[in-house]
This record gives C-alpha cells, sequence and structure tokens, in this order.
C-alpha cells in the first residue's frame, strides 16, 4: 500500500490556475499531474472559497498593519491631547483678559 501523497497549496493554486485559465483540459492536467478530475474540481471548490490562500503570509502583513496603525493612534492621542490643553489654555487667558478689562 503507498502511502498517501500530500500536495502544498501552491501547487494546488498552481494547477487550478492552469484550469481556470484554460491553459490545458481538465483530462489532461489530471495526466500531467497525476491526479484524479474529482480531486482537481474538489481543489477548484476550495480554490473559489478562498481556502487555498497562504494565510502566513497574510498573518504576518495583518501584523505589520496592526503595528502601523497602533502607532499612528498614539501619535494621533497625543497629538489631541496637546490641541486640548492649548483650547484650555487660550480660554483660560481670554478670561483674564476679559476679566482685567471689566
Amino acid at each position: 500500500m503507498q502511502p498517501r501523497r500530500t500536495f502544498s497549496k501552491s501547487f494546488k493554486v498552481k494547477v487550478v490556475e492552469e484550469l481556470i485559465n484554460k491553459i490545458s483540459r481538465p483530462a489532461q492536467i489530471c495526466r500531467n499531474y497525476n491526479i484524479t478530475d474529482k480531486l482537481l474540481y474538489a481543489w477548484k471548490q476550495e480554490y473559489e472559497n478562498g481556502h487555498l490562500y497562504d494565510d502566513t503570509t497574510d498573518e504576518l502583513t495583518l501584523k505589520a498593519e496592526n503595528e502601523r496603525l497602533k502607532l499612528l493612534v498614539g501619535d494621533l492621542s497625543l497629538q489631541n491631547d496637546v490641541l486640548k490643553k492649548t483650547i484650555s489654555y487660550q480660554k483660560s487667558i481670554t478670561k483674564i483678559k476679559k476679566s482685567l478689562s471689566d
């Protein structure tokens, strides 16, 4: 009994894109890669449902974007605090000037 073959996601994507782009006919693809048509169409279904994309790349991209956004939020919070203090200071100066002119 032969051990089960496993295929990488990138290999599956390559084969399915060959099918979708009509580079080869389904029967030819199955012969070239020694797979069954049932397996080919199962991979096509996975591809259409978005299950064949590389999650690790997406996860790293999302983590980097998350870190960038955290820094941006920190900078904006700091700017917001400075603006609030400036407005408060200007209001207090205006009150002092008003009380001196009365």
